[in-house]
């Protein structure tokens, strides 16, 4: 495993020879949190099988740069996608990329797939949409605020769950997310396993 550092985002390199690669899109948040162990296994199964495998963490999450509560996250978690890409051809010179993306991860795969060729898709968990992610993680809030309206600190225009904030402009934004129309998008290869 080599450590890599690309657009303010720490990544985790895992060898490999084939021509295909793999991106691993994560959770955010909590999801992260409890899945992290398990994502790292997952690519070192992947990197054992041949396939060189890039990790990350999102711009302003976890071991990444930046701040995770600034607005409008969506864009810049979409352009992280994208440079990994970048990333992983560079440093493996891989032809052909597979966004394996969990929970929010998947969603942002989905939608950043457009831009990346050629390219398939794993996706694991994905929410229905981006308006449902939404919605969950304005529950989730409440829920571990303990109280019914709760879940916003004072002076955060935002939900805060189990320590992890999000302002409310990203909020907004990942309604879009997923509901885009996919007009001229090329097909391809998508293997969805849900919960």
């Amino acid at each position: 495993m080599i450590p890599v550092v690309f657009d303010h985002c720490r990544g985790w390199l895992h060898s490999g020879v084939a021509r295909r690669g793999v991106i691993i899109c994560g959770a955010h948040g909590f999801e992260d949190l409890c899945s992290r162990s398990s994502l790292r296994l997952l690519a070192e199964e992947i990197s054992s099988r041949g396939l060189p495998v890039l990790r990350f963490d999102w711009r302003g999450t976890a071991d990444s740069e930046g701040d995770g509560e600034a607005p409008h996250r969506v864009a810049t978690w979409l352009g992280n996608i994208g440079e990994a890409a970048h990333k992983l051809v560079e440093m493996t010179g891989v032809e052909e990329i597979v966004l394996v993306g969990l929970r929010l991860g998947a969603l942002l795969a989905l939608e950043a797939a457009r831009d990346i060729a050629p390219v398939r898709l794993i996706l694991l968990a994905p929410p229905a949409s981006g308006r449902a992610l939404k919605r969950e993680l304005e529950v989730m809030s409440r829920i571990f605020q303990g109280k019914p309206g709760a879940g916003e600190d004072a002076g955060f225009d935002g939900v805060s769950a189990a320590g992890f904030r999000i302002a409310r402009e990203t909020l907004d934004d990942l309604v879009l997310v997923g509901s885009r129309r996919f007009a001229g998008a090329k097909a391809c290869a998508t293997l969805v396993l849900t919960q």
